[in-house]
């Protein structure tokens, strides 16, 4: 049952990816759960609206940032939670920082859904 949740929440992680790209509103709605919230690194939220028009504007985001060291945690079949680590571009100083994100998946009639996320900014390694 775990690997085929981590299989369902990856793969819907990736058509958030396809429908930001084809800037597809309706098909982001019913990813995203109607309460998500995401918290940036900064303590700014946004809800769900705000988060896709973020996405169809392409701006630097971490649901379509390429991720490494993620995790998919399975609580129940029904709530996934996944943790990575990503690049993000900071428009502001114009190069990229990494940053520890989390998305909480919930499934739902409709399938699965984003509900809520949270990235983190890591310090810069100090340079000896």
């Amino acid at each position: 049952l775990v690997r085929a949740v981590e299989k369902e929440v990856l793969a819907t992680r990736g058509l958030i990816q396809k429908a930001a790209l084809e800037r597809d509103v309706p098909a982001l709605k019913k990813l995203f759960a109607e309460e998500f919230s995401h918290t940036h690194g900064s303590g700014r939220m946004e809800g769900r609206d705000a988060r896709i028009l973020a996405l169809i504007a392409g701006e630097p985001v971490i649901e379509l940032a390429p991720a490494t060291d993620r995790h998919v945690h399975v609580h129940g079949g029904t709530t996934a939670i996944v943790t990575g680590l990503s690049p993000v571009l900071s428009p502001s100083e114009n190069q990229s920082h990494d940053v520890r994100w989390i998305q909480v998946y919930v499934k739902d009639a409709s399938g699965w859904r984003i509900v809520a996320s949270q990235a983190t900014r890591l310090p810069v390694p100090a340079s000896n």
